[in-house]
């Protein structure tokens, strides 16, 4: 089966052949002469090292000092050429040797021994001899056994730069030469291709603009007379059939013109309904979201405006008391020190026996006692309440509705504080805190978060059960969670939880705000929200946040 091939492939696959061919050649040449060149200086690296172990060597062998010579062949063997060294004295035993065994590593030639067979790219030889009585007296013999490693990758490397340099050449030539085919061959065919195409197309006015003098000039030519020619005769008849569908037109142009207006009305009336619809949804959404907005911003409000309020009396409470011990304390001493008078007043034994008895009505060693663990209680108490008061100016930041840094872990405190009264009869909380670093963060909105995120958890449980405020985080992110034990999310509402105004609570029993609301102020801190739940077992929510405040697409923070 013939395979068609376009002049264009043909042009490019000529040239291709003939370049590759070329490089081919070329690159077959500078291989063989870069070998040739590689070859030479490792000989003659190799007979240097000979030379100088030759002189080197001579004293050593002639003293039969082996230690010496395992010290030069040391030196030598590192040689990435040098595969082994071999020195034999004058009646051709093993006086020394090193060689490299099959990790590299350099290892002693056995004395007398069989050594594992080798491959040896070349060896060299010669004779160890000194000057003795005026004669050049040989005492020994030197073998060299040289291998291909560094010459096989030289060659390698230099292979690989051959065919990137040679594919980067032929790349460029089979270019070059593409370029000019095109230009000065194939443009003229293609010219006169795209004519006869648009004639076939019944473009009669389709003509070549060939300039030049050669064959491809002179067929653009009687291609352009040819066309004339059947032009002329086309126009005559496409003015009768012209006249005659004028008329049937415009006919169609009305009745077209009809149907289009119609389902232009049809469209815009579809679209404006589904704009509508879209526009009533937002507004519900947005309404809700504000209407929670102001909830909660009011009571965030109201808390601030309480917590002041109690702050006050809660000061001279706690001072009052303060004093009230040490006044107390004083009152003590002093009945300690008049008890010490009561030897004084054995002589007046009617006033001893009021004091006995006044003692005994009042019980005065209990009253000492119970007098200062009631002191210490209600100051405790002042404290917890102080405590309580803290945790609502925290929960609810009014005056600290900005962007500042703040600890998550201690928002989590204040909200769990706000709203243990939800919780505590209905699950026991774990914490496990990793120590979070402050984030730039508008506090008040996060802790909204956190509280529904809580109640959220402490109405899944039926009965009683754990909830696990956890946090952790990494070079760019903290994230916070909240694991509860309770019922569960069904997986057909998870992709819907956060949603405006959808619950899985009873009638009157939630809003579906919480989520929804939750879910944005995250999303406006640039972090996530996500929840992995599983029926029966519980939940876990995760809110991830960015430790660097993230700009907005307009350049400015959020």
């Amino acid at each position: 089966m013939s395979i068609k091939m376009s002049i264009t492939a043909k042009l490019a696959l000529a040239s291709v052949a003939c370049v590759l061919v070329v490089a081919a050649v070329f690159s077959l040449f500078s291989y063989a002469a870069e070998k040739s060149r590689l070859e030479a200086i490792i000989d003659s690296e190799a007979r240097q090292s000979l030379d100088r172990l030759v002189s080197s060597l001579k004293l050593p062998l002639y003293q039969f000092d082996r230690a010496q010579a395992d010290a030069v062949l040391d030196i030598e063997i590192r040689q990435s050429s040098i595969h082994r060294i071999t020195v034999l004295d004058n009646k051709d035993n093993v006086f020394a040797g090193k060689r490299k065994n099959e990790k590299t590593e350099i290892v002693d030639v056995v004395l007398g021994g069989v050594e594992p067979a080798e491959h040896c790219y070349r060896q060299l030889s010669g004779d160890i001899r000194v000057d003795e009585d005026s004669l050049k007296q040989s005492i020994g013999s030197l073998e060299l056994c040289l291998t291909d490693v560094k010459l096989r990758e030289s060659l390698n490397s230099m292979l690989a730069r051959i065919v990137v340099s040679t594919l980067l050449v032929s790349a460029f030539l089979c270019i070059c030469i593409f370029v000019v085919l095109r230009h000065t061959l194939l443009r003229p065919i293609l010219d006169i291709r795209d004519a006869v195409a648009r004639f076939e197309q019944m473009d009669f006015s389709s003509r070549t603009t060939l300039q030049s003098s050669d064959e491809l000039g002179q067929l653009g030519r009687s291609f352009n007379t040819m066309a004339s020619t059947i032009q002329d005769y086309s126009e005559n008849m496409e003015q009768t059939i012209a006249d005659r569908t004028l008329e049937l037109t415009r006919k169609n142009e009305i009745i077209v013109l009809e149907k289009e207006v119609a389902e232009a009305a049809t469209q815009a009336k579809t679209q404006l309904l589904a704009e509508q619809e879209v526009l009533i949804k937002k507004l519900e959404d947005a309404q809700g979201q504000l209407l929670q907005s102001e909830k909660m911003a009011s009571v965030g409000q109201l808390a601030a405006g309480v917590a002041h309020e109690i702050n006050n009396p809660i000061g001279f409470i706690n001072s009052n008391l303060n004093s009230l011990r040490g006044n107390v304390e004083d009152l003590l001493a002093v009945i300690a020190v008049y008890e010490k008078a009561d030897t004084a007043l054995s002589g007046h034994l009617d006033l001893l026996d009021a004091i006995n008895k006044a003692k005994s009505a009042a019980d005065l060693d209990f009253l000492q006692k119970d007098i200062q663990s009631l002191i210490a209680e209600s100051l405790e108490g002042v404290q917890r309440v102080k405590k309580i008061v803290d945790n609502l100016k925290d929960f609810s930041r009014v005056d600290t509705a900005e962007w500042q840094y703040a600890n998550l872990e201690n928002g989590l405190e204040s909200t769990l504080n706000i709203v243990w009264n939800e919780i505590k009869y209905k699950a026991e909380v774990r914490k496990e805190y990793a120590g979070l670093p402050e984030i730039e963060c508008i506090a008040s909105q996060l802790n909204q978060v956190f509280m529904n995120l809580m109640v959220n958890a402490a109405h899944a449980i039926p009965d009683h059960g754990m909830i696990t405020l956890r946090t952790g985080f990494d070079d760019s992110t903290v994230w916070i969670e909240v694991e509860d034990t309770g019922a569960g999310i069904k997986p057909e509402y998870l992709k819907r939880i956060f949603e405006p105004f959808f619950t899985t609570k009873p009638v009157g029993k939630g809003t579906g705000l919480g989520l929804s609301l939750a879910y944005g102020i995250v999303q406006r801190h640039h972090g996530a929200l996500d929840v992995q739940s599983e029926p029966g077992k519980g939940t876990v929510f995760r809110v991830t946040l960015p430790r660097e405040r993230v700009p907005d697409e307009d350049g400015e923070d959020v």
